[in-house]
């Protein structure tokens, strides 16, 4: 009978602990996100672009195809996969449930992410590898980005498993020798580009790192087996674009011609530094000491974690910059194996340090001093990186999506309540309203509409931050979108440069229900009068 490892034992626990507080703080911040609109029911809501996904999974769920308006073909969304994958709990349940679930669905990938975090880590680890392992699956929860977007529907949480898991599948390889490993590599890399095109560049990295693996273990088949791991992964890229030109009738995803077709490379990289900078300002200095960390002691585990990082910011720059500051939607998984890269060079770091202590009686307690110490410098560590997350994770501010999905929920509520089936409704936000009412619906800024994603940009009419252009928000046409469709509804008359209220005065009445402030098409049919109230200009 083998002996029971007491290190493996207690890991053991501590990961069950640290799982079972992590599932009851994600369930409470879900229920901090629950929002109760006007007719007094309770509703649950993603951020808007994961509603704008979820609109395309409960059409294709209920047998309208993978469209935002029913006949209309248009590729308005960048996460095939998480449509495909929150078009079950939309045919399961109801529109807030389906949410609700897609929500829970996030603590399970959280999870699941730390976990694999954890397995790699103890892949990468020198010395105490059961400590080491337990420090990554905490780092993996304790780092607000990586636990938020998979909570509020993001494409980053099952993106980061396929990845994760793709690196692990080359460590397992190298561990094992098992074919079954190369089997599952390019699967998990096709399935991370299905989620998000943009991790290409990242499974480029990866590629990278199994010839170096494969290489180092001196296989002299090492071309052959890469070959067939790329030539499988390929198939995905190339199986999804062949489906979109004969689905979409395009080459290229709509929201890809929106934010980059006609944006000058130069002003992108200026943007996307400009909005990634702030990142690096926060990080930087665990970037910086991994560099050196690999210019000391070079291993290819720092130069994959360094790589990955590389990867995702370079492709953040390119696309310059995204439109959520702060919780780095896109970058965040560059952090990911910087982080346990960092807790293996910490732990090294220490127990080599501590080993040079000649007194018997410090030499006694050292272990216990290791870990005090290690645990100290991590927690440092995550506070500081925290630093702008903190009130989120004491439940002392408000969820930051919260404010503005309550408008909309309620906005949608009201369109419900004062309007037919057959009304369409116009707006710049095309996630949370277009869903809940399931009305047909144009979307101002093009994210789900081929003409105004091809127009010209308006550069530098629409800016945020130190960017000169809000990405994927500087196409638009007014004239087109409300002038010429009229919707029955309207959000706004103004956006960028283009202002057409003084023909909206004319055309469109104010109208205010239950607090909720509407504009209507003047006698339009599909607007229940008598419910509302009529204000003037």
């Amino acid at each position: 009978m083998k002996p029971v490892n007491l290190s493996d034992k207690f890991a053991s626990i501590a990961l069950l602990i640290l799982s079972l507080l992590f599932i009851a703080w994600a369930l409470i911040y879900i229920l901090r996100t629950v929002i109760v609109a006007i007719d007094g029911r309770q509703y649950f809501a993603l951020y808007d672009d994961a509603m704008i996904s979820m609109r395309y999974a409960w059409s294709f769920a209920h047998g309208e195809g993978l469209v935002w308006n029913p006949g209309e073909r248009v590729e308005g969304y960048t996460n095939l996969l998480m449509v495909l994958l929150m078009a079950v709990p939309a045919r399961l349940f109801d529109k807030s449930g389906a949410v609700f679930v897609v929500q829970l669905c996030g603590i399970v990938l959280g999870l699941t992410n730390a976990y694999l975090l954890s397995r790699i880590a103890a892949q990468m680890a020198t010395d105490r590898r059961s400590f080491v392992r337990v420090l990554a699956f905490a780092c993996g929860l304790l780092y607000f980005p990586l636990i938020y977007w998979p909570l509020v529907g993001g494409d980053m949480g099952p993106l980061l498993l396929f990845l994760l898991l793709a690196i692990l599948c080359v460590m397992e390889y190298r561990r094992t020798q098992s074919r079954r490993w190369l089997r599952i590599l390019p699967v998990a890399l096709g399935l991370a580009y299905l989620t998000r095109p943009d991790t290409l560049i990242a499974g480029g990295v990866i590629l990278a790192y199994l010839v170096v693996e494969l290489r180092t273990m001196k296989r002299p088949d090492w071309w052959e087996l890469v070959a067939l791991v790329l030539g499988v992964y390929m198939l995905f890229p190339i199986g999804q674009t062949l489906f979109r030109l004969a689905y979409y009738g395009e080459l290229l995803p709509n929201t890809y011609t929106l934010k980059i077709v006609g944006m000058p490379l130069e002003g992108r990289l200026r943007d996307g530094w400009a909005f990634t900078a702030p990142f690096i300002y926060e990080v930087g200095w665990l970037l910086a000491g991994l560099a050196v960390s690999f210019l000391v002691r070079p291993h290819r585990h720092k130069a994959l974690a360094l790589g990955m990082a590389a990867a995702f910011i370079g492709v953040q720059i390119w696309a310059g910059g995204d439109i959520t500051p702060v919780y780095w939607r896109l970058v965040a998984p560059a952090l990911a194996l910087v982080l346990i890269a960092f807790v293996n060079d910490v732990v090294s770091l220490i127990d080599f340090a501590t080993a040079q202590i000649k007194n018997l009686r410090f030499r006694r307690y050292r272990s216990a001093l290791v870990y005090v110490a290690v645990l100290l410098v991590m927690g440092v560590t995550l506070f500081t990186i925290n630093h702008n997350f903190r009130g989120q994770y004491l439940f002392t501010s408000i969820p930051p999506e919260l404010r503005f999905n309550t408008d909309n929920v309620n906005r949608a509520v009201a369109l419900n309540a004062v309007t037919t089936e057959d009304a369409t409704i116009g707006v710049t936000a095309a996630g949370v309203v277009p869903y809940y009412t399931g009305r047909v619906s144009v979307d101002f800024l093009g994210k789900s509409d081929s003409y105004i994603a091809h127009l010209p940009p308006e550069i530098g009419s629409v800016s945020t931050l130190d960017m000169i252009n809000y990405p994927g928000h500087v196409k638009y046409d007014l004239d087109y979108s409300i002038v010429m469709r009229q919707p029955t509804y309207v959000e706004l008359f103004g956006w960028g440069r283009q202002d057409i209220t003084s023909w909206a005065v004319d055309h469109y009445t104010p109208v205010e229900y239950r607090g909720e402030y509407l504009y209507f098409l003047n006698g339009s049919d599909d607007v229940l009068w008598d419910r509302v109230t009529v204000l003037g200009w």
